[in-house]
C-alpha cells in the first residue's frame, strides 16, 4: 500500500483489519500507531533495499526504530524478507539472537528464512567462542 505524500499521519482506522507492508517514505515511524509501525517498518525495508532517495532523518528514524525493537519485530522479518535482508545490511542481529530467530523460523515453517539467517551467520559473524560460553556459565 502506498500512502499519498499529503497525508501527513496515519490512525489505525485506517487500516481496520488488515495490516500491510505500508509505503509512505514521507511520514515518520512516529507517525504510525503501534499497530502500524510493523507494517511501515516493511514498506521502508522495501525502500530501503530499493535504494530509493529517502530523507535521511527519517530514515535515521525508521532505523533506530527497527534497531531497538528488532526482537519484537523478528517474527515480522521471518515473514517479510525484506525487513529480514534490511536487518542483515545493517549488521542489527548479533550471534546471540540468531538461535531465537531460527526458533521463530521453525515456528513459522519459513525453509528459505531459515536458510538466509544460517547464511548470515555463517557469513556475517564471528563463531562462538564455546570457551567464553562455558566460562559464562561457571560464573
Amino acid at each position: 500500500m502506498t500512502i499519498p505524500e499529503s497525508v501527513t499521519t496515519i490512525d489505525k482506522s485506517v487500516f481496520k483489519n488488515s495490516r500491510p507492508a505500508i509505503i509512505a517514505p514521507h511520514i515518520p515511524v512516529g507517525g504510525f500507531d503501534a499497530a502500524g509501525k510493523p507494517g511501515a517498518c516493511r514498506g521502508f525495508a522495501k525502500l530501503y533495499l530499493d535504494g530509493a532517495a529517502l530523507d535521511e532523518e527519517i530514515k535515521a528514524g525508521y532505523l533506530k526504530y527497527i534497531k531497538g525493537q528488532k526482537k519484537r519485530l523478528y517474527p515480522k522479518a521471518i515473514q517479510h524478507e525484506a525487513l529480514l535482508r534490511l536487518m542483515f545490511a545493517e549488521k542489527m542481529i548479533v550471534r546471540k539472537d540468531i538461535d531465537p530467530l531460527l526458533e521463530e523460523c521453525d515456528r513459522q515453517n519459513n525453509i528459505a528464512a531459515k536458510a538466509a539467517v544460517l547464511e548470515y551467520a555463517g557469513k556475517s559473524l564471528k563463531p562462538a567462542d564455546p570457551m567464553n560460553e562455558f566460562k559464562l556459565k561457571n560464573l
